[in-house]
C-alpha cells in the first residue's frame, strides 16, 4: 500500500529505488488511494513493471452528500484499506476487497507526506502485521568502516536511496536490514544528519 502527498511527482528518478525496494522488500501489488501524486506516479511505475494495481478511492460523493469535509471521507477510506487488507489478516476473516485484489496488504509504503498520509501511517502503526517504510525526511549520512571497507551511504527515513559503489547492494534496503548486515560482517557505523532535507531520490541520489 502506497501513501504520499498530492503535490509529489514521482517520475523516473524514482524508478531505480522502486525497483530496489520491489526486489528487497518482495511485493508485487501495489494498492493506493486514487489520490493523485505520489499515488499515481508509483501506479505508473508499478503498471511499467507488469505489477497488479489496485484503486481505493476515498467515499467523496457519500461524505459531500452528508455535507461532511473530505478529510473525514480520506480517513473512512485509510481506515477501510488497513482493516480490510491489512488488519484482518490475522483474524483469518474473509474479505471480498481482498479476494478482489488477489491477496492481503503487509507493506505501507509511505513517500514524503501530507495530512492524510501522516493519517494512514499513524492508523498502520495499530496493526502489528502491518511493516511501515517511511521514505522521507531526515535524510542522513553513515560512514561504513571495516576490514577492507570505508565507505558512504544516504537513508532517506528508513530506506538507503545512495551509495558508494562498494555498498550499492544496499540499495532499497531498510535501515533496521541494514544494521543485521553490517552487525554480520562486524562492520561499525557512523552516521550524521545531512544539511539537504529535500525529499526524493533526485536530490538524495
Amino acid at each position: 500500500m502506497v501513501g504520499g502527498r498530492r503535490s509529489l511527482t514521482i517520475d523516473d528518478s524514482w524508478w531505480p529505488l522502486l525497483d530496489a525496494l520491489r526486489r528487497h522488500q518482495r511485493f508485487d501489488c501495489v494498492w493506493h488511494g486514487g489520490r493523485g501524486g505520489a499515488d499515481r506516479g508509483v501506479a505508473q511505475w508499478a503498471r511499467a513493471r507488469g505489477l497488479t494495481v489496485v484503486e481505493f478511492p476515498a467515499p467523496v460523493e457519500l461524505y459531500r452528500e452528508e455535507d461532511q469535509p473530505r478529510q473525514q471521507a480520506e480517513a473512512r477510506r485509510n481506515d477501510d484499506m488497513l482493516r480490510a487488507w491489512g488488519g484482518y489478516r490475522r483474524r483469518g476473516a474473509a474479505i471480498v476487497p481482498c479476494a478482489r485484489a488477489g491477496g492481503f496488504v503487509d507493506l505501507v509504503l509511505a513517500l514524503p507526506p501530507d495530512a492524510d498520509t501522516h493519517d494512514l501511517v499513524a492508523r498502520a502503526e495499530h496493526w502489528p502485521s502491518l511493516r511501515i517504510i517511511r521514505v522521507w525526511p531526515p535524510k542522513i549520512s553513515w560512514r561504513v568502516q571495516g576490514v577492507g571497507i570505508d565507505a558512504r551511504l544516504v537513508t532517506l527515513g528508513d530506506v538507503a536511496v545512495k551509495a558508494d559503489p562498494v555498498l550499492h547492494w544496499v540499495l532499497g534496503h531498510t535501515r533496521a536490514q541494514l544494521r543485521v548486515a553490517f552487525s554480520r560482517r562486524n562492520w561499525t557505523v557512523r552516521t550524521q544528519r545531512c544539511g539537504d532535507t529535500a525529499a526524493g531520490p533526485r536530490q538524495a541520489g
